[in-house]
């Protein structure tokens, strides 16, 4: 019986043990949750940011069987890109971006031993605005780190991004020996649709800059990009672009009154 009483007691006593023992750790992890999600309620959300780098087109030059005896890339078309724009954050995972962009790209005609009619020169000037959605592609801890006002130190966060937007354009082209000048393609300036996606490194220097290389491939629904048209290409049969660029993010700390 006495045995039966001492089995009983320790039996309950365990049982309010494991008990405790659960809700503590339940406390625990609330607890943890909460605080990472406090982080981001005292976070600075607005940024702005604005950048500067280099595009490269799928012009015609290459659809038309280009040879290059000046490069690749100058035959194809490249030129400055530069950029401002803002981002919001959400959520410490996503974000919502707005971009302004110009791009000005200059081709040219291949060397004459070559065959000068499957190539000519051309110059576009491409202004833009864009919105997309910024998605970060790291673990809530590096986060806490990235966003905390108090964090000292250097923070790597890799993000994607995807959007859509509008771009208003002006080109013209030359072919040396076959013609000259070439008539326009469309009546400019011009307005087509462009969708970018792309990715990059969001480096934290300090509480308000950040640095952010970047790449991002702008699929466009025209094909007059270098006022001239062709139905196949490397990409298709649109003047598409790649932009490499490197952005500066500043986040001024007045938005830290606001919590949400």
């Amino acid at each position: 019986m006495i045995q039966k009483i001492i089995f009983i007691a320790a039996t309950f006593f365990l049982l309010v043990c494991s008990t405790f023992s659960v809700q503590a750790q339940r406390h625990h992890n609330t607890k943890t949750r909460n605080s990472s999600y406090n982080f981001f309620k005292r976070a600075d959300k607005l940024t702005f940011l604005t950048g500067a780098g280099l595009s490269v087109m799928n012009s015609d030059n290459i659809a038309r069987g280009y040879r290059s005896d000046i490069g690749l890339m100058k035959g194809n078309g490249y030129g400055p890109t530069v950029s401002l724009g803002a981002m919001y954050q959400l959520s410490p995972f996503f974000g919502v971006l707005g971009t302004a962009e110009y791009v000005g790209f200059k081709g040219s005609q291949d060397e004459a031993r070559y065959v000068p009619e499957h190539s000519f020169t051309f110059e576009s000037d491409v202004f833009s605005a864009s919105g997309a959605v910024v998605m970060n592609l790291a673990n809530r801890n590096m986060l806490s780190r990235l966003y905390s006002p108090r964090f000292r130190g250097a923070v790597v966060v890799p993000y994607l991004k995807a959007g859509f937007g509008l771009m208003r354009f002006s080109a013209s082209s030359f072919a040396e020996g076959h013609g000259g000048e070439l008539a326009p393609g469309i009546d400019y300036p011009a307005i087509a649709t462009f969708i970018p996606v792309g990715g990059g490194l969001r480096i934290r220097y300090s509480d308000q800059i950040s640095f952010a290389p970047e790449v991002t491939i702008n699929m466009t629904s025209t094909d007059y990009l270098d006022n001239t048209y062709e139905v196949t290409g490397w990409t298709g049969k649109n003047d598409n672009f790649v932009s490499a660029t490197v952005k500066v993010l500043y986040t001024p700390s007045f938005n830290r009154r606001f919590v949400f």
